[in-house]
């Protein structure tokens, strides 16, 4: 794992291993990989906002930014692939700076692993000048080789819009790379989803512009989360939050889209979400067996909670049924099968509230008693679409 510190006598990216028995296999301080003169850094340099994948033979390959130690730091797009024992081994050691542009305050880069011990990077930076920012794409090989033209690939040329906040890379069969971004007017008064698929040569597949995925107009999309589909099929999946100007009250979408850049649902978007809140952080992840974890914060009913939605891969919210399964989890029969049921169900069995006239006696698991793992089982298979055991 890494860390960053900054401390009296070291600044810099932390590197520690660990055996199954969680003791450090390096030194027990951690090890210095990047800053205070070590990686090619320089001596003041302070690296931070770092993001790891694994790579080949127990390496990893870690993106981070080159220096945040102050508001003028040259925060540039920095990428590394380290060894078990902490050596570098692209560039002779140096850390590879893949554009010096400042990115902006508190930013992280996207890092995916390209499945070959190389990784794709995502970012945006204001290498234009002024306010204004664009959204680039890099695949860096197992060797250190960056693929595509130095500085990474532009998702849209179009010089009179921002190209902003693009969501990590999603790999396909070819191995093109599709992104997503918030395109904006200079104001950011105005703005929409964007896509663009990157070639396998480093070329824009979906045109100079991308493609025009929500209307271009005040509401705001933001919080784009890119995500692959079944293996083997071309296109991908954003999950993102959408907010009118002015508004609190946000709304979860998701749109697919196929190898062409074309809706690949019947209904164009998904919502995942529609509940008047206020929502926030959205971290995703794939699940076994196909389908999407969307989580994310909300204050529906007071400072803020922890929610979460399967999305299927289809475009439909909420799991099937799988086999062994029992086919209704309907705790308050609402024909709804979510994650209401089972905080209803936590909160009649800690007392919190009495049962309504037809909800079902909550014991899901058969075991003849109806608690508080009744309402976990509820719970998991409505996010991951799996039965316990």
């Amino acid at each position: 794992f890494m860390e960053t510190e900054e401390g009296a006598e070291r600044v810099g990216l932390i590197m520690q291993r660990l055996n199954a028995d969680g003791d450090p296999l390096l030194d027990a301080a951690g090890l210095l990989i990047a800053g205070s003169g070590v990686g090619g850094a320089g001596v003041s340099d302070g690296p931070g906002f770092f993001q790891m994948v694994p790579s080949v033979g127990g390496s990893v390959v870690v993106s981070y930014l080159k220096d945040t130690r102050s508001f003028s730091s040259p925060r540039h797009p920095t990428i590394q692939r380290y060894s078990t024992t902490g050596a570098g081994l692209w560039n002779s050691g140096s850390a590879i700076t893949l554009f010096a542009s400042a990115v902006p305050i508190a930013y992280y880069t996207n890092l995916v692993s390209d499945g070959a011990g190389g990784a794709v990077v995502t970012w945006h930076d204001n290498r234009a000048g002024g306010s204004g920012f664009d959204s680039w794409v890099q695949k860096v090989d197992v060797n250190g080789s960056q693929q595509f033209t130095l500085g990474g690939v532009g998702v849209s040329t179009n010089p009179t819009r921002f190209h902003v906040g693009p969501t990590a890379g999603v790999i396909g069969p070819a191995g093109e790379i599709y992104v997503f971004w918030s395109e904006r007017t200079t104001s950011q008064g105005t703005r929409g989803l964007y896509a663009q698929m990157i070639t396998p040569q480093g070329g824009r597949g979906w045109g100079d512009g991308g493609i025009e995925l929500t209307p271009f107009d005040t509401v705001i999309e933001d919080f784009m989360r890119g995500m692959p589909v079944e293996p083997g099929q071309a296109g991908a999946i954003c999950v993102f939050k959408s907010t009118p100007t002015g508004s609190t009250q946000d709304t979860v979408l998701a749109i697919r889209v196929d190898g062409a850049g074309l809706p690949a649902w019947e209904n164009v978007l998904t919502t995942v979400s529609d509940v008047p809140s206020s929502k926030g952080r959205f971290p995703t992840a794939s699940l076994v067996g196909g389908g999407i974890a969307s989580v994310w914060s909300d204050n529906r009913s007071d400072s803020g909670n922890i929610y979460a939605q399967r999305i299927n891969l289809d475009g439909t919210i909420g799991p099937g049924v799988p086999p062994g399964c029992p086919a209704n989890y309907d705790f308050n029969q609402d024909e709804n099968v979510d994650l209401t049921d089972a905080q209803l169900m936590a909160q009649v069995f800690v007392g919190s509230i009495t049962p309504e006239a037809g909800w079902l006696d909550g014991d899901m698991n058969g075991d003849e008693n109806a608690d508080l793992t009744d309402a976990q089982q509820v719970a998991s298979f409505v996010v991951l679409g799996v039965c316990p055991l």
